[in-house]
């Protein structure tokens, strides 16, 4: 026997059917919710490795692959404020390669920028890891020493300069090219009292190696052959 239903359940019904849409109404919309933030998520980590990897590339030299200029004053400003806060020396190395003209006009300016390459691996290889190699420009480099004094420095610039000297380039070219550098060493606080100042009191004492014959290490007024 067929049974109708009455308004109450008819009306019942109706309303029960609209609570299932609006439940399957309101499931869609969490689940597009949660799509939305998986996505925004997504994205937000590709931003943010978009932002490392340019942040990267603006202080990273091209040609070595170390650090460059723009990182330097970051760097230096930073480590020169830590150490006077902290008390702490700060030794800063400026160093230059003697007579790298003569590398470039004999054997052109792509191995000559690998042997800028392979100097600063060599260099970075008598670093430890708190140290940093920024390439200033051209033939030129800079190695900052976080929390060590003259003493440290020295010693480590000596293997810097022995490393140099020892190795020959562009060996894989079967060229066994020689080169040296010439070095000035400053110390902050006793050397200069800011981060210009202590720049300008390596690049100095760099000068200074040049004019005394290269291949030399000056510190404080004294040279180190």
């Amino acid at each position: 026997m067929q049974r109708e239903l009455t308004d109450t359940q008819a009306n019942s019904l109706r309303a029960l059917s609209r609570q299932v849409m609006a439940q399957l109404e309101l499931r869609r919309l969490v689940e597009a919710q949660a799509q939305a933030q998986r996505q925004m998520a997504e994205y937000q980590a590709q931003l943010e490795s978009v932002n490392a990897r340019l942040h990267k590339e603006s202080i990273t030299d091209d040609v070595t692959g170390y650090h460059n200029t723009r990182f330097l004053h970051q760097f230096l400003q930073q480590s020169v404020e830590s150490s006077a806060e902290n008390g702490e020396r700060l030794s800063l190395v400026f160093f230059d390669m003697d007579r790298f003209k003569h590398v470039v006009d004999t054997h052109g300016h792509q191995l000559g920028a690998k042997v800028l390459r392979e100097v600063a691996d060599v260099v970075h290889g008598v670093l430890e890891e708190c140290d940093r190699i920024v390439r200033y420009g051209g033939d030129e480099f800079v190695v900052v020493l976080p929390a060590q004094g003259r003493t440290q420095a020295m010693e480590k610039t000596r293997g810097m300069q022995d490393a140099i000297c020892s190795t020959r380039f562009l060996a894989e070219e079967n060229i066994h090219v020689r080169v040296t550098a010439s070095f000035g060493l400053a110390v902050f606080p006793e050397d200069a009292g800011d981060m210009k100042q202590l720049l300008l009191a390596a690049d100095q004492r760099l000068f200074q190696s040049k004019h005394a014959g290269r291949n030399q290490i000056t510190e404080a007024g004294r040279f180190a052959v």
